[in-house]
Formats: C-alpha cells, structure tokens, sequence
C-alpha cells in the first residue's frame, strides 16, 4: 500500500511527521547529535582517517525567522526555498573536524605520491524545506585548513588512547587557508511500500546534490533502498552517510530500527586535501579522480529520545595512487529535547 496516496492525514501535519515524528504542527522540537567517523572500524589508518562532529537542529516552522538567527533568516528570504508551497522549514548547525593522512606515519617527509597530512576545523548553517515526497536543503561550510583546524592533535590524541602508532609527519601539513563550501541538494521519496499495513516496509530515496567551494567541489548522485519501520519519518536525512544529520527516530514512540544500503556516483573537480592549498603553500603533484563512486550499509535504531547509527563506507580512489581507496566507520548518537 502506497502510504503517500492512502493516508488521510493533511498536508502540513504529514510534512512535520516527515522529520521529527510528532503529531502536534509546527512544535519547535530540538535535537543535538554526535558523529565520530574512523577508518578504526576497517582496520586502517591512512586517507580520510577520521573526524568528529556536534551538531543541532530546530524545527518544524512556516518561516525560518521564527528558527534562525536575523542574518541567517535573511539570507534565506531569496532562495528557493522559501517559494515551495506545502513545506515546512528547519534549520541544523555543524561543528566539526576531518582529517587525512598518507599511509606511512612513520616518515617525517610524506611520500609524495600519497596524500599529504591536512585537516579542517569547520562549521556548516543548513536550510531545510520539507515536504510530503521530497526534501530540499542549502547549506554553507566555513573552515579552515592548516595547523590551525587542530587535527594533529585530534589524531595525536585518538592515537594515544588507542594506542596505535603516531604520525610523524604533521610539520608537513597543508598551510593554513580558509575554505568553503557552498551546496543545494534534494531527495525524492521514489518508491515505498509497507506490509500489510504494518509499520515495516521499503522504500528508495534519490538524491542528487552540488556544491562549489575551496575546500571541495562535487556533483552526487544517491540511490538508497531502506528497509524497517516508520520509513516516512526519516526520508529527509537518507543518504550515503545519513548520521551526519541528525536521527528522527529519537523521540519515536517504542523501539524502531532501518536497515539502509545506499550507492553514490560523484563527479569532483577539485579538492584541496588532494591538490593542496588552493592560493599557494603547500601544493601537490598528485592527479585527482574526478569521477568516482562510494556505497554504504547501517542501521538506525532508536531508545526512547535517544537515536543511533553504525555505518560503513567505502569509496573508489580520490587520486591516481597506491593508497588512494577509503574505507571507514561512523557512529552517531541523537538526542531530542
């Protein structure tokens, strides 16, 4: 049975079931997630090999002056997605750190035919707009690449708990630069399709995105099968990585859980932790593959207010070199308040 073409329930109260899983329209609910992502979990240490994020968001409104900032609000007033009738808006805010390393640590000159050590320190203001069968997004990243972002401490640090090997070639790093990045992205609720009126079902959602900056620039396209109970809610976050947004699940009444598989075809013009800094410094020779592709698989599970997530990713060579495939694991945990 087709959930979208049976259910009963109005337009602006199905929207807000859509993300946060509550029957009572426009309730400014709250949520704050955690990220840790390591290439720990598969048994490596080299490429992307770790980062950490916090994150909060709020929703569900008419308006984005009644969730963001003055500046924020204002900003959003020209954009598309304030023109998409039937929708209702939410806003989420990113703090956090990514860092790559090459896959000797033990040499204090990197090879060069491997990815230099570089991470970003980051922050990212996201827009939503959150209808019935798609959910559209625009966001901004601001960072800063360099000694500044901190990461050899993170990893440093990370190394010394878990006792693995520390890396000797942080003072080769990427000079500091700011970077950003900025992007719009869409998600279709293609198909769905539950069992005998029960909560359990499948669905497919799409995803094509872009976004341009200094720190990356890339083209997506997703394709995501999920399956498990109370798909709808959920919809909005599917994708390759969906812990990096928060989790609807927490807050849902009982204990629900979804199995995702979810395949990316990605086209990348430039990365600078790939290429180097973008104006000067520390520039590389390594070729970047520009077309490349990534799958996943987890699970989301829920307890009460609390959500979580375990997934693993693997991605096809980012450059023309030995040590260039990515592999590694996310963990994430929500809470709503």
């Amino acid at each position: 049975m087709d959930i979208t073409t049976n259910t009963k329930i109005n337009r602006r109260v199905l929207a807000l079931v859509l993300l946060l899983g509550s029957t009572q329209a426009l309730a400014l609910d709250s949520y704050f997630n955690f990220t840790f992502e390591d290439d720990l979990f598969s048994g490596r240490d080299y490429g992307y090999t770790g980062g950490s994020q916090l994150d909060w968001s709020k929703g569900l409104s008419d308006s984005y002056d009644k969730l963001a900032p003055a500046w924020i609000a204002a900003a959003a007033k020209p954009l598309w997605l304030n023109d998409e009738p039937g929708t209702l808006k939410a806003v989420s805010y990113k703090v956090g750190e990514m860092v790559y390393t090459p896959q000797d640590l033990s040499r204090k000159t990197p090879d060069p035919t491997d990815l230099p050590y570089s991470g970003m320190l980051y922050w990212q203001g996201t827009l939503h707009a959150i209808g019935e069968n798609t959910a559209d997004r625009a966001y901004l990243l601001l960072g800063m690449v360099g000694p500044l972002s901190g990461a050899e401490y993170l990893q440093k640090g990370i190394h010394s708990i878990t006792g693995s090997q520390q890396p000797q070639g942080w003072n080769t790093q990427l000079d500091n630069e700011p970077v950003f990045k900025a992007g719009a992205a869409r998600r279709w609720r293609a198909a769905y399709q539950n069992f005998d009126d029960s909560r359990w079902g499948v669905d497919v959602v799409t995803n094509s995105e872009i976004g341009l900056g200094t720190y990356e620039s890339t083209a997506d396209q997703y394709l995501t099968l999920r399956f498990g109970q109370d798909l709808l809610r959920s919809y909005p976050t599917a994708g390759l990585l969906p812990g990096r947004d928060i989790n609807p699940l927490a807050g849902v009444p009982g204990r629900n859980f979804n199995l995702f598989v979810t395949v990316m075809a990605r086209y990348q013009p430039n990365a600078i932790y790939v290429q180097g800094n973008t104006f000067g410094g520390h520039r590389t020779d390594l070729k970047l593959e520009r077309e490349q592709q990534a799958w996943s698989g987890g699970v989301d599970w829920n307890v009460g207010l609390w959500g979580y997530e375990f997934a693993m990713v693997r991605n096809t060579e980012i450059f023309d070199g030995p040590h260039s495939i990515q592999t590694f694991g996310q963990v994430s945990v929500t809470r709503r308040y």
